[in-house]
């Protein structure tokens, strides 16, 4: 990848984003109202894995002292500082999560997760198949059923063979997404449109978040199983035709994305505020709820993209020595 920094990618980020906060924001009306259920599995099928793969993209599989320091400061100090932020929110405002100390609250299993994912990484691409391996761990993990919540273990595993893509194929993936538009349009279509009608007709959404093992899903393990391998590879194939869509000019959404840490990290404070104002009877317009919701996801992402973390700089760290 080249070194100068990537209008493309923040780009990226910029529409991630935005859909990260849109998905919490609609989460609330997805038990009482299955089109906007389906919308959800839509995105949750591609959005993570998206961010995953570009986090990959980024990463150096250096692990010297200078990187250890910088995987505590930018990703462990954060963590625990938010941690202690969000306990009382969700105390509070969702006294249902009783969240526990080794369980990350709520949207901060990201950070930890992409520690865990910055500490294997040197180990796996000395593997002769790393995504082959990676792939089986996460599989294999499903079967545990200590791998959970707890640590952010489960979706450490699940969601590692995305990263271990992004990392390995970074450049072939920025020459894959120019000019491929409409056949990514295509496949993004089916794939979130497959999703989508499945959930609408009662498939459940839990195996699209990677958190929990297959026991605490259903009893047919081995068809769980399976729909955890689909749904890595659906995931990745679906990530890339998005970054097929993503524009390459500079514009309002690649100041977003560079923007985009303090936005997912302060994200779900108005996320719980908004959800504990929001009257249950405004889910009931499909429509509308779905356009006022995207409009309030971009409002308040451009809101908190003006905002600061001090010392919180994931992206940027995660890009040393290699820069997208």
């Amino acid at each position: 990848m080249p070194r100068e920094r990537s209008t493309w990618l923040d780009n990226a980020k910029g529409l991630l984003i935005l859909l990260v906060v849109w998905g919490h924001l609609i989460e609330q009306a997805v038990p009482s109202n299955p089109v906007v259920a389906g919308v959800y599995g839509a995105i949750y099928l591609f959005h993570m894995p998206a961010f995953i793969l570009i986090s990959g993209m980024v990463s150096s599989a250096t692990l010297d002292r200078p990187a250890l320091a910088q995987i505590g400061r930018s990703l462990l100090i954060p963590l625990i500082v938010f941690q202690a932020l969000y306990w009382p929110a969700l105390q509070w405002l969702r006294p249902a999560s009783n969240p526990d100390l080794l369980t990350p609250q709520w949207i901060l299993w990201f950070l930890l997760s992409l520690a865990i994912w910055r500490l294997l990484l040197p180990v796996f691409v000395r593997l002769r198949y790393p995504i082959l391996a990676a792939t089986m761990l996460a599989v294999a993990a499903g079967f545990v059923d200590s791998i959970g919540h707890t640590l952010s273990l489960s979706r450490s595993f699940v969601f590692f063979p995305v990263f271990l893509v992004g990392h390995l194929y970074g450049p072939r993936i920025r020459t894959l997404a120019s000019g491929h538009g409409r056949a990514g349009a295509a496949l993004l279509g089916l794939l979130c449109g497959t999703t989508a009608h499945l959930v609408m007709n009662g498939a459940s959404i839990l195996p699209l978040y990677g958190a929990m093992p297959y026991a605490h899903i259903g009893p047919d393990t081995a068809w769980l199983a399976a729909v955890r391998l689909v749904l890595i590879i659906a995931g990745v194939a679906a990530a890339l035709a998005f970054l097929t869509l993503v524009p390459t000019q500079d514009s309002l959404l690649t100041w977003l994305g560079r923007r985009s840490l303090p936005v997912f990290l302060l994200h779900g404070f108005a996320v719980l505020l908004i959800w504990a104002v929001t009257p249950p009877g405004a889910y009931q317009d499909t429509a509308a709820f779905l356009v006022g919701s995207a409009g309030v996801a971009a409002s308040v992402s451009l809101v908190l993209a003006c905002a600061r973390a001090p010392g919180i700089t994931v992206m940027d760290i995660l890009r040393r020595p290699r820069r997208a």
